[in-house]
């Protein structure tokens, strides 16, 4: 390439998207290696921007805190990545070197590449802690794990592939070589593939939850920290337990008293986390196989599947959990509602969480 003769191009001014390199006589395009659809970007940047309103007003409003720095969170970066997209194809630009070919900025390039690839983390840690809720409501006996340390396991493997990531990602971003942004793809592969193993054995655990429950069959509890639990147990039994935090306390092996209404919305919860884990594991898959097929990649330069696997699976996970929200059901039932068993056919006067 060298030896070859940038063309006078000076008096050709009118390049549109689409104009071939004047060498190749093919259309090369930087970065991204495909033209950026402005339309696709600008819809993303509107649902995400919408479902981060939502979710901000949601968290406040429920005071469920845990899901401002988690789904917000999540949204908010997929807000950045997809803005980056955005501002990328409207700058996009004719450089006449080596023949003609269209640039993309290259920090709007490794933006998108970190936002986008650390976000679902934490959508996923949000869908750990809410299922730990959804236990301790539904039955803690059809669950194999306590839990607090069902939430307290994969949070932290959840932690622990966000770190990954964003290592990867910010090597990714800064390299000056193509073997700097390689390297940084591996890492962030192997983040991507530690979320994906914790994935794994949430979901595992998730169904196996679900068809006891829905089977009425209590599990055998598993006590992977024994030794903890035990230095717990004792810490306990020196602390005095208030009248209404007894009454809200449920046993191993108890079921929790709950009002019809509130466990049918605990299942209609249970379902909205059902099809955003599913969600969010398509779009894992995807991701992994792309970066592992590497830039240049046949997934890496389709813009059509990167919107239908990775934006549009994030897109409808985040929505879902706007509708399906634990404000509207996990909220708490009135103080002292009195709720009929219909087994034995008699009121009980509970304290009851929904």
């Amino acid at each position: 390439m060298a030896d070859l003769q940038v063309p006078d191009i000076g008096n050709l001014t009118n390049y549109v998207p689409g104009s071939p390199n004047l060498y190749t006589g093919e259309v090369e395009w930087s970065a991204f290696d495909y033209k950026l659809s402005i339309a696709a970007c600008a819809v993303f940047v509107a649902i995400f921007s919408i479902s981060l309103v939502l979710h901000i007003g949601q968290a406040i409003i429920s005071r469920f805190w845990f899901l401002l720095y988690t789904l917000g969170a999540a949204a908010l970066g997929e807000l950045i990545g997809w803005s980056f997209r955005l501002s990328a194809a409207v700058g996009l630009e004719w450089s006449p070197l080596f023949g003609g070919q269209w640039l993309y900025d290259d920090t709007a390039f490794m933006g998108q590449i970190a936002s986008l690839i650390i976000s679902p983390a934490f959508s996923t840690a949000a869908n750990y802690v809410i299922l730990g809720v959804l236990v301790s409501r539904l039955g803690p006996q059809y669950c194999r794990l306590a839990p607090k340390t069902y939430t307290w396991i994969f949070v932290t493997g959840d932690v622990l592939s966000l770190v990954i990531q964003a290592a990867g990602g910010g090597l990714a971003a800064s390299s000056e070589t193509a073997a700097d942004a390689d390297t940084g793809a591996n890492i962030m592969v192997g983040g991507v593939i530690v979320q994906m193993v914790v994935m794994v054995a949430y979901t595992i655990l998730f169904t196996d939850f679900c068809i006891h429950y829905l089977y009425d069959k209590p599990v055998t509890r598993w006590y992977p920290f024994g030794w903890a639990q035990s230095i717990t147990r004792k810490l306990r039994r020196r602390r005095s337990v208030s009248p209404s935090s007894a009454s809200t306390q449920v046993e191993p092996n108890e079921k929790p008293v709950l009002s019809p209404r509130a466990e049918k919305r605990a299942r209609i919860m249970l379902a909205g986390l059902a099809g955003s884990t599913i969600l969010i594991f398509i779009r894992s898959i995807f991701r992994t196989v792309e970066l592992l097929d590497g830039w240049d990649g046949r997934l890496a330069t389709d813009e059509v599947l990167f919107c239908v696997l990775d934006g549009a699976m994030i897109a409808l996970s985040s929505l879902l959990l706007n509708v399906l929200h634990p404000m509207f059901l996990l909220r708490e039932e009135p103080t002292g509602e009195r709720i009929k068993d219909s087994n034995q056919s008699k009121e009980v006067s509970h304290v009851v969480s929904a």
